[in-house]
């Protein structure tokens, strides 16, 4: 296991995927980059449950405690919409007075970044 060190890094790279809800090859490397992280930087033992639209992640991670953490978010994202409204692309991750903007950063691939961060660095 290794620490995750850059949690802008991983923003980064998971906005860079362009998971739009009616893309299937964006949604899978966004995918592919979650599990990554599960098994890589938590150890996770990470199953994909079949479903009647895109495969759900599970993820379990052995611990000393008898209790459960569960925690439940998405990777895909919506739409851009007008790409003219956008002061830079939507899929790039930029900081701009002092906040990051990048389609997903809100809802919800920021939150699933701290998330996984936290687990990384600091539960395990």
């Amino acid at each position: 296991m290794q620490l995750i060190a850059s949690p802008v890094h991983v923003l980064q790279e998971l906005v860079g995927c362009r998971s739009v809800s009616t893309d299937d090859a964006g949604q899978h490397a966004a995918m592919e980059k979650i599990v990554n992280i599960l098994e890589k930087n938590i150890g996770a033992k990470v199953t994909l449950i079949s479903t009647a639209g895109k495969p759900a992640i599970f993820a379990t991670v052995s611990g000393d405690r008898p209790e459960a953490l569960l925690f439940y978010g998405h990777y895909d994202v919506m739409t851009p919409g007008d790409l003219t409204q956008w002061k830079s692309d939507p899929f790039t991750l930029v900081k701009r007075d002092q906040r990051f903007y990048g389609r997903g950063t809100g809802d919800n691939k920021g939150q699933l970044v701290a998330t996984l961060t936290g687990i990384s660095n600091f539960w395990m």
